[in-house]
């Protein structure tokens, strides 16, 4: 039997994506990718996995407030490994 897993995407809205980002234009040259790509992007909302580091290094923005769900915020992450340590 599947089991289907239920993941949340954190959504960017169109105005925050400007914020962000800046033009799709302007964010697509930066990385290399073709404009209407980006504007996809924009208007779905969600950055793909396999750009948000692209992303990020062009932006300077930490890839954790481009896809939380992928890349915990930093906090998260050492909070974690000290707690398996504590329990090892």
């Amino acid at each position: 039997m599947l089991q289907s897993a239920i993941v949340a995407v954190m959504k960017i809205a169109p105005a925050d994506f400007a914020k962000l980002f800046g033009s799709p234009s302007a964010l697509a040259k930066a990385i290399g990718e073709n404009p209407s790509t980006v504007h996809c992007w924009k208007h779905r909302g969600v950055i793909p996995p396999n750009k948000v580091l692209a992303v990020s290094d062009a932006t300077g923005i930490p890839p954790h407030r481009i896809r939380s769900d992928i890349f915990p915020a930093p906090s998260a992450r050492r909070h974690k490994r000290t707690e398996a340590r504590a329990t090892a």
